[in-house]
């Protein structure tokens, strides 16, 4: 049994061809068949080749998609299944209600989000380095090196936007953390600090490939609901298509689709988990605004220094 994830076509005929073609050599190798796969949640399997996407629910027993890959992957066919993976976490996120529109003091809430998330980066990749070092993965750890590096001091960004928009960014970051931010981050502490920390890079996939699918017309549709003359999107600006994002999301590919069948399953399931995290909202969450408007007002700065960042 198949469901095709997105527009990708029709993952029916090509499940059953495969797992003929599987059966066949007795064993699951991409190798032999150009085709990747992570079991996401028990008997709900994550299927790519290099165009298609979909989700299989294996048979009882005997089916080749249960037992793990093998070999390593293609750049095109890895990528196809990352996306795939975040296209049926979004499907599995948990959303109490519609998320609340847009109004400046809902972008500076989301700014106290982004600092937390992007300050968490370098240094837990740089503990995911010392990991992976003592699992003798040097390419992976000079990877996550690389990464801490790239993302230093980003949370700067958010803290010069909340300026912008008229707070005293360095205490309301210091006060204020997002639930759903907290959620994201405890996720990746737990990843850093396990042994042989490979998932890393799954959670590090996740959060670009969403960022990559920010648009300019996007990042323009939330200025235009700012106060006139305000910047503070320069956070959201790097952290979208129109940043360094996109490049990060090829070289990630890359370097997965390099790697054995087990571990691009193990970063597989991880991006699964962080996308689940990303697409899920409670009610606290999203407080009402009067709730919100007094969580933030002891922030507020004199007029005198607003937007001067």
């Amino acid at each position: 049994m198949s469901k095709t994830l997105g527009s990708a076509g029709s993952g029916q005929g090509r499940a059953a061809h495969v797992t003929a073609e599987l059966g066949a050599v007795g064993r699951p190798d991409v190798d032999v068949v150009d085709v990747e796969w992570v079991e996401v949640q028990p008997r709900q399997i994550v299927v790519a080749d290099s165009a298609n996407a979909w989700i299989y629910t294996p048979a009882p027993s005997g089916d080749p998609f249960s037992l793990p890959m093998q070999g390593a992957g293609s750049e095109r066919t890895t990528g196809t299944l990352l996306d795939g993976i975040l296209s049926f976490a979004h499907s599995n996120g948990i959303v109490a209600a519609p998320p609340p529109p847009l109004t400046p003091l809902r972008w500076a809430w989301r700014l106290c989000a982004s600092y937390h998330s992007a300050t968490a980066t370098p240094g837990g990749m740089r503990i995911a380095e010392q990991g992976l070092r003592a699992s003798s993965r040097e390419v992976l750890a000079a990877a996550a090196a690389i990464t801490a590096n790239e993302e230093t001091n980003h949370g700067e960004l958010a803290v010069r936007d909340l300026i912008g928009l008229g707070y005293d960014g360095r205490a309301l970051v210091k006060s204020m953390c997002p639930p759903y931010i907290r959620r994201l981050t405890s996720y990746f502490d737990e990843l850093v600090h396990g042994t042989d920390p490979v998932e890393v890079f799954g959670y590090a996939y996740a959060l670009e490939r969403y960022s990559a699918s920010i648009t300019a017309a996007q990042v323009s549709q939330i200025e235009a609901v700012l106060p006139a003359g305000v910047r503070a999107t320069r956070c959201l600006r790097v952290h979208s298509s129109m940043g360094s994002d996109i490049g990060h999301v090829r070289d990630s590919i890359i370097l997965i689709a390099s790697l054995d069948g087990p571990t691009r399953a193990r970063i597989g399931r991880a991006c699964y988990e962080t996308g689940v995290i990303l697409s899920s909202r409670v009610p606290e969450d999203d407080p009402e605004e009067a709730e919100l408007s007094a969580i933030l007002q002891p922030f507020r700065l004199s007029a005198g220094t607003v937007r001067s960042a």
